[in-house]
């Protein structure tokens, strides 16, 4: 009997794979032995933060890093979502945190308990560090609250744990869609390892890597879910759909509308090339049933909470005016100078150039792909706040970085030598561009609820140190007593900006002492020249 060409490349497949397994495991231990180093290096700058502003903390001023703590304290210790004990305990009175954004956790009428509108994926999944940290501050004779120094530090340092693991997934990933395309397993296992690492340094990823928020672990749960479906695409056994489904399922639960990959899954199953046989085929309809039902079940503990504080298995905890259709800010979302995905990470501008250049040899793979994309793009376009609130570059799309690594990888592997040293070049150019602005946006260089000017963006980069400078002498005045003596703080602010020079957020500062002092003639001569330069704002 003939062999079955799908098996026979199958197999060729796998003794490929047999093959690499030194590469791969070589390049798995990097990422391990990086993840480790960036652990430790957090660790240190941690101790060595002045004034409590360590790394490794739940942010107080940070309503989403207080929540995703509080439900992760609060199913621990009390096995519930009643968030009233650990909110009492993360916002006293002197909370930092802004007025408006206590409207998130405030008591829902359905339940009486508080809100809590974020996926609880991440709190799920990072219970165990914040067990093992109560169980490090217990051995060093503090209280085994769960609120303990190590408590709150095992649980901040979980994402970079999250972070090494999706890394390693998104690699293996590559390197099987690698080993596809070429025949050289060493370049494609290399150029894998090269795609996921910079996604680091290139997108927005790295940054969230340091907060105590859910993007690392989407970007994780993404990253699973792609490896296992990849890896069982065309199987018709129940338990691989089962992974499936429960990969999928924690890919929902760790972010809501990552739903929204399922489209790569979809595309694919429709672009059988006989689809028509194969939906006649009961092993088909059970092995997708089962992986339904695993879907679920994964995500059974969101509709769980939700029907706990919102009265309803199916809700938007922010409220229908969360979102506004049709999508009206889909190029805000790609170009926008205000957090836009291809301004201020411009090197995720390859990746989409090579989900669309790599339609012409895998239209099955990459439609799928470039569809999920789309279908992200488009949700968050639909958000009148599609910036995020304050929040550094296009946050609500890091789960889709994996997605933009296929498309850097297809560049490096099937252009020409010229072709792939300027994708390189556009690359590290633009995740250096992402690192200033990072810089810039940390140290509130530049407005960070607005567009930005030609100047604040390209310009200023250049003046970092002068910038730095000139935030340590605001710093000053502050410490001084601003907040006490508004005039005497405004005129110092002036004397400032006399050996910097103008810019929006001094300018803003300005303006704000000027009218807690009640001197409104100069409040409004300062408001005259920061609408002169928000004037000049760009896209």
């Amino acid at each position: 009997m003939a062999p079955n060409p799908l098996e026979a490349a199958h197999d060729a497949f796998r003794y490929r794979m047999a093959a690499a397994s030194t590469a791969l495991r070589l390049c798995t231990l990097g990422f391990v032995l990086a993840g480790s180093l960036l652990l430790a290096l957090l660790v240190v700058l941690d101790f060595a933060a002045p004034g409590g502003r360590g790394f490794l903390i739940v942010t107080p001023a940070n309503i989403d890093s207080i929540c995703y703590f509080s439900t992760a304290h609060s199913l621990l210790f009390d096995g519930d979502f009643d968030l009233s004990n650990q909110l009492r305990v993360m916002i006293p009175p002197n909370s930092p945190l802004p007025p408006g954004s206590l409207k998130w956790v405030a008591v829902q009428p359905a339940s009486g308990l508080p809100g809590s509108p974020y996926a609880i994926g991440y709190s799920l999944l990072a219970m165990p560090f914040l067990a093992a940290g109560t169980v490090a501050d217990a051995a060093t004779g503090a209280p085994p609250s769960g609120y303990g120094r190590f408590a709150t530090s095992f649980f901040a340092g979980a994402n970079v744990v999250f972070l090494t693991l999706g890394l390693i997934l998104s690699f293996r990933w590559l390197a099987q869609l690698g080993l596809r395309w070429i025949q050289d397993s060493r370049s494609a296992i290399g150029w894998a390892a090269v795609s996921a690492g910079l996604l680091v340094p290139a997108t927005a990823l790295g940054y969230y890597a340091f907060t105590v928020m859910s993007h690392t672990a989407s970007f994780l749960a993404t990253a699973l879910f792609l490896w296992v479906w990849w890896n069982r695409r065309d199987s018709e056994r129940i338990r691989d759909w089962a992974a499936i489904g429960a990969a999928s399922g924690l890919m929902a639960l760790c972010r809501w509308q990552d739903v929204l990959f399922l489209a790569v899954l979809l595309w694919h199953e429709l672009n059988r090339a006989a689809l028509r046989q194969t939906l006649r085929r009961p092993e088909w309809w059970v092995s997708r049933f089962a992986g339904g039902l695993a879907f679920l079940a994964m995500f059974l503990p969101q509709m769980w909470q939700w029907r706990v504080i919102y009265g309803s298995w199916l809700t938007i905890p922010q409220g229908p005016q969360f979102v506004e259709w049709p999508p009206a800010r889909v190029l805000h979302v790609l170009f926008s100078s205000h957090n836009g995905l291809f301004f201020t990470t411009p090197a995720t501008l390859a990746g989409a150039a090579g989900l669309l250049w790599g339609l012409r040899k895998d239209a099955r793979l990459f439609g799928g792909l470039l569809a999920a994309f789309a279908c992200q793009v488009i949700l968050v376009g639909s958000l009148p706040r599609h910036w995020s609130g304050m929040a550094f570059a296009m946050r609500l799309l890091i789960s889709s970085t994996p997605l933009l690594a296929a498309g850097f990888l297809f560049l490096f592997l099937n252009t020409r030598r010229w072709t792939r040293r300027a994708v390189v070049g556009w690359i590290c150019a633009g995740s250096l561009f992402t690192l200033l602005s990072a810089v810039q946006w940390r140290y509130e260089f530049v407005p960070r609820s607005s567009p930005l000017t030609f100047q604040e963006a390209f310009a200023d980069k250049f003046r970092l140190h002068r910038a730095y400078r000139c935030y340590k002498d605001v710093q000053r005045i502050e410490r001084a007593g601003g907040a006490e003596n508004p005039q005497a703080a405004a005129r110092a602010l002036e004397e400032v900006m006399t050996r910097f020079g103008e810019n929006r957020v001094l300018l803003d500062r300005l303006r704000n002492l000027y009218e807690r002092s009640g001197n409104l003639s100069q409040r409004n001569r300062v408001q005259a020249k920061l609408n002169a330069l928000s004037a000049r704002e760009m896209f």
